[in-house]
């Protein structure tokens, strides 16, 4: 039973993890004026934090400290963006469930 638990935890993480992804290109992108540095930048924004995710995150020599603070960053930095873009209620459901996720993941690692 706590496989099936596990496993959709990890398929929220995942999801959690395109939201940041998501978040992060929609602020680029409608608050980055003129229009083509907005859409570099709703490109070039997300593709460094899915770098800085995967290499830093999920980096095997990178200490658990420092793995841990960059995920606190960013799930932050994706609820300030949801919160600048005007959507406070979803930036505040975003981060509850994101902190609910961090629990499960801290009581369901052996």
């Amino acid at each position: 039973m706590s496989s099936i638990i596990e496993q959709a935890n990890l398929a929220l993480r995942f999801t959690l993890e395109l939201g940041i992804v998501a978040a992060a290109a929609c602020w680029a992108w409608r608050t980055i004026h003129p229009a083509w540095l907005g859409l570099t930048a709703a490109l070039a924004i997300p593709a460094a934090i899915a770098a800085l995710w995967a290499s830093v995150v999920h980096g095997a020599t990178v200490p658990p400290a420092v793995q841990l603070m960059t995920q606190v960053a960013l799930f932050g930095l994706a609820v300030a963006a949801l919160a600048h873009l005007g959507h406070r209620k979803l930036a505040g459901a975003f981060g509850s469930v994101a902190l609910l996720n961090a629990a499960l993941m801290l009581a369901l690692t052996p």
